[in-house]
Formats: C-alpha cells, structure tokens, sequence
C-alpha cells in the first residue's frame, strides 16, 4: 500500500523548494523538484534511518547534497549550492580541502557506506559540459546530522606477507577494551594496547576481538592471517670437468640466486639455469631470496675442473728395412688413466706398451688416444718407414778364363750403395779398385793375368739407410 509522505501534489516549478540554512532538519524545507538526480541509503543498528539525496536538473543541473530522516520526516541542506550551475572545485585529488566542491551533475552513481560517507562517480557534469568519471566523497559532519556514530573498527595490518623476522603493525583505537588476541604467540603490545605488533616464526591465523562503549557496543572481531616465508635453498651438487668445458646447471625460478664467487657465472634467458665456466677447481656459496625475502642460509658446491691429458708416444725406430719389420711402440702420456692404441681407425692394444711387426713396406702411422677419469680425450699420431732390405753378397772365388762362366769377380747387390771396391795381394799391393758397383776384377793387372791364388777384397758401402759398412774377404783366383 501506497502512503503520500512528503512533497506537493500540485507540482510546479521548484515546488516547495526552500534552503534556509544548512545542517538544519526541517518539515518545511526540501531540495524541490528534480529530475534524474540520485539518493542511496545505508541502514545500521547504530544510526536511524536515512535517505540521502544529491544533484538532478530542473531547467538547470544542481550539487545541492541533502539527507531525509525517514522517522520525524524532515530534510536537512549538508552540503554544495542552493543554485544551479556550479562548476565546482577539484583541488588536488586525494587531499580534502574546505574549498573543494563537487561540480552539479545528473544521472550519476551514488552510495553511501556505513559510516555515512557518501560517495558519487560520473553522471553528466558540469552543466552538460561532459560525461564523467570523476569519484568523490562526502564526510558528513555528526553535529550536522544530529546523530552519534560508532566509527571505530578493527582493521587487519598492512602488510600481511612478511619474511621471517619482519615485522608488522595493527592499530587498535583507544575506545575499545576487553581486548583479545588468538592465538597468544607471536605479537606484542604497547603499553596502551593500541598498537600491536606482530613477528610470528610461521605462517599463522589471528582472530582478535574487542569492544567499544560507544553508541555500538557490538564486539568487533576480526580474522586474517600473516604468510611468512622461510623457504630454504635446494641442494646443489658437486660436478667436474676438463679444462676449457663448461656445466649448465638448472635453477628454479621462483628464487633469485647470488653465487660467490660470480664472475664464471652465466645466467641464461629467463632465469631457469646458468652455466659455469671455471679455469680452476672453485667452491661456490649460493645465497638466494624467494618473493623478496631472504632464504634461511647458504649452499656450497664445488665445481672440479681436471686437466685434459697429454696424449704422447715414440716409436722406435722409426725407419727399419722390411728384412726387421718390428716397431716398438711405448706410452709416455701424463694425466690420463687409460689409453688406446689405433692404426688405420682400427683399435690395437690398449697396453703402454705394444711391438707391431709389418708384413710390408711402406709408411705405417699410429694413433694413441689418451683419456682421463672424466673421460676426456687428448690424441697424438706418429709414423715410422718400413724400406726395402739391403743385400750384399761377395763370390768366394771366380775362374776368369775367357768361356764365359764366372769370369769376373763382381759383387751380388740390392738397395746399396758402392764407396769403393779393392782388390788387394798377399803382399798388400793393390790390384783393383772402382767406385761403380756394376763393374768387377777381371784376374788382370795392368793388363796381364795374375796368378792362380787368393787374393783379398775390401768392399765400402752404405746400406739404405744411410748407415756406412765394410765388407772383407779373400777371393781364390782358378783358371
């Protein structure tokens, strides 16, 4: 059912509208016609009912603010103009000032809360100047409304991510007593109860409670609950590598690592691993925060770097004629704990060392591969030459009688080289002599024959090798 409570039944322009004087609740006095102005209301225990009423347009756009008190029905002028067409004062957002004043506006969105704060966002502004998205709020004066408000609330601490060791700090108006806080651990108290400080070692729930003895003495309670970080560092383990390597290592992203020392380490995008590159053995310190707050302690690990090995070997001797084909092969690597031995790709022994006999000459050339516990390489290669043989055979006699057979005394050869052949008598006079190994002593001396007998030869020659030698013998002259 319907009731006619206020306001003229015959409407004209302003109808009933008088201002007065504000902060004076009247039966006689109201805002007066309106078009698309705004009210909101916000009912408690506390405080009678109200109904606050801001802005419109009749022929014109209004910031009049004006509070209707639904029991003795009266309306009371708060705050802006009793005339139309204020473009108000900003100020400087954020600070309240006595100059400052809403602009008139119309259609806009307005609440109150339960402090009776009046709050209003855009609308058309300012004489239908532009559409708005200015915010405001009113703090009415008590004395102006006439009423007493129970203000005073318990609020949580600001800060309510801490890490361990920080602090954080709750205020509590001096109006409340019977203060009590759960759990009992963790915070302490000024010596007016009016500040509270926590400082818990874990992640805990608070439930506070207190009561005013003003106008509400409603206990206010409240629960929050204060995080605190005390992450600890993952392990690190230990790693080794050669000279001149390098480690990649993985990290988790939610921390941000310092390692000590710093300057061979490399982080790599995004943060989820660094590599390190050490020249020398190095224990590194990690320290690290996680969400801004230091992680308890430190993690040592340290990075092994081992030399590569030195690959080396002699081979003896490194020329021999196929007539001794043998090849000794003999390790003298350092830093290495294995090796192995390789001839044309293919692996041989795995001894210090080996003996490889050729079956053929030529250039036969051998790979040793020495590698240490990390299983790092260093290789080498040497050759040796395997050569023709040497052959020099001398006749033990020679019959030089003209039929064709064994005429000349000349020498058997292969693969040397003549210095020079002579041909000596009993009596050391020397009979025959040449440097050209294709030529022989043909029995004569100075052109006539000599006699049937034994004679002496001394040969000269180098072998393929290079290596000088000497050959005697005796010779029987036979006709």
């Amino acid at each position: 059912m319907w009731t006619w409570i206020d306001g003229a039944q015959n409407v004209t322009v302003n109808a009933g509208r008088r201002f007065i004087s504000q902060c004076t609740g009247s039966t006689d006095r109201n805002p007066g016609s309106r078009v698309e102005a705004r009210n909101a209301q916000n009912t408690t225990t506390c405080v009678e009912d109200m109904m606050w009423f801001c802005g419109g347009q009749n022929f014109g756009y209004f910031n009049d603010l004006w509070v209707y008190k639904m029991g003795p029905k009266t309306w009371t002028w708060v705050s802006g103009d009793s005339v139309q067409g204020n473009y108000g004062q900003y100020g400087t957002r954020g600070l309240t000032a006595s100059t400052n004043m809403l602009p008139c506006r119309t259609g806009h969105a307005m609440w109150v809360d339960k402090y009776q704060r009046t709050w209003i966002f855009g609308g058309i502004v300012r004489g239908n100047v532009s559409r708005g998205n200015d915010l405001w709020k009113f703090e009415p004066d008590m004395n102006c409304l006439g009423i007493q408000l129970d203000t005073f609330q318990l609020y949580p601490p600001a800060d309510l991510d801490l890490c361990l060791g920080d602090t954080s700090s709750m205020y509590v108006a001096s109006d409340f007593n019977n203060l009590t806080i759960q759990p009992a651990t963790g915070y302490s108290l000024n010596t007016d109860t009016t500040k509270i400080t926590f400082q818990p070692l874990s992640t805990t729930t608070y439930t506070i409670q207190a009561v005013t003895s003003g106008l509400c003495p409603t206990p206010r309670q409240i629960t929050f609950t204060i995080l605190v970080h005390k992450d600890t560092l993952p392990n690190f383990q230990n790693f080794a590598y050669c000279t001149s390597d390098s480690v990649m290592i993985n990290l988790d992203t939610s921390y941000q690592f310092m390692f000590n020392p710093s300057g061979s380490v490399n982080y790599n995008a995004g943060g989820a691993s660094a590599s390190i590159h050490a020249g020398t053995t190095t224990t590194y310190t990690v320290s690290a925060t996680r969400l801004g707050c230091p992680v308890l302690g430190t993690k040592e690990f340290t990075v092994t770097v081992v030399p590569y090995p030195h690959a080396a070997f002699n081979i003896s001797p490194t020329q021999t004629s196929i007539e001794s084909p043998v090849l000794n092969l003999n390790n003298t690597s350092t830093g290495y704990n294995q090796i192995a031995w390789y001839y044309q790709n293919n692996l041989i022994d795995t001894n210090d060392q080996f003996t490889y006999t050729a079956t053929d000459t030529g250039l036969y050339c051998f790979k040793l591969i020495a590698i240490n516990e990390l299983g790092c390489p260093d290789s080498v290669e040497h050759c040796a030459e395997i050569i023709p043989g040497g052959l020099l055979i001398v006749p033990n006699a020679f019959s030089p009688n003209g039929d064709g057979a064994n005429d000349v005394f000349q020498v058997i050869h292969k693969n040397i080289s003549l210095k020079s052949f002579k041909i000596f008598n009993r009596w050391g006079q020397e009979l025959f002599y040449t440097t050209d190994i294709k030529k022989g002593w043909d029995g004569n001396y100075k052109g006539k024959p000599c006699e049937l007998g034994v004679y002496f030869y001394l040969i000269e020659y180098s072998d393929p090798y290079g290596k000088n030698g000497v050959k005697k013998g005796d010779v029987t002259l036979v006709r």
